[in-house]
């Protein structure tokens, strides 16, 4: 359990780091930013994969949907909900929408409780319930120090849930549906990327970055 708690406080910590990094890679915009990162982000996850023995995963998911071609439509919607997600992290920071993003994700627990509770009947114990309680507390004192809530904040707060929601019913709630989330959004990354004003040039630009 302890390790899990270090991995989680390690993991919001790179998670914050990278959303101040986004704010010094100008002149680069949110769609470029959002580009680099997706095809930066695919190979390395393919390594992990390959290495720790998860790639079965993707197989696994591919031979699904060879047999119920159905669920293509679905995963096509997954992949979107994510990439507007990762667009708005990267976008964020560059137009003056920081906090209004920040109210979401502090927001976002309390949405996900709200969702197992109503969309698949999970019940909180009572230390549960006092935590959930106390992080209502903060949440609106939040709102009321940003003074109240903002498209950017909603597209979070219900993305999110939704997002989850259809892969859980996908049944690609697993490693592998994440790969195949980023890696269908490669053809638009490479766009976002090959027609921003920087475009791949960049690196050439900035060498330090290889």
């Amino acid at each position: 359990m302890s390790k899990g708690v270090v991995l989680s406080v390690l993991a919001s910590v790179l998670f914050a780091v990278m959303y101040y990094f986004t704010s010094l890679l100008t002149p680069l915009s949110g769609l470029e930013i959002f580009g680099w990162r997706m095809l930066l982000t695919v190979p390395c996850m393919t390594v992990f994969m390959l290495v720790s023995g998860e790639w079965r995963r993707v197989w696994e998911l591919l031979r699904m949907l060879a047999a119920e071609p159905r669920l293509i439509g679905g995963v096509l919607v997954s992949s979107a909900l994510l990439g507007v997600q990762l667009w708005l992290f990267m976008w964020a920071p560059l137009n003056g929408r920081s906090l209004d993003v920040s109210v979401g994700y502090f927001l976002l627990p309390l949405t996900m409780v709200l969702t197992g509770r109503l969309v698949w009947g999970e019940q909180l114990s009572y230390l549960q319930k006092v935590a959930v309680f106390f992080a209502g507390l903060g949440v609106l004192n939040e709102l009321y120090q940003a003074g109240g809530f903002s498209w950017a904040t909603l597209v979070v707060i219900i993305g999110y849930p939704l997002y989850f929601i259809v892969r859980k019913y996908l049944k690609t709630d697993h490693l592998g549906g994440l790969w195949l989330d980023m890696a269908l959004m490669l053809p638009v990354a490479w766009w976002f990327v090959q027609s921003g004003e920087q475009g791949f040039a960049v690196m050439d630009a900035h060498p330090n970055l290889y």
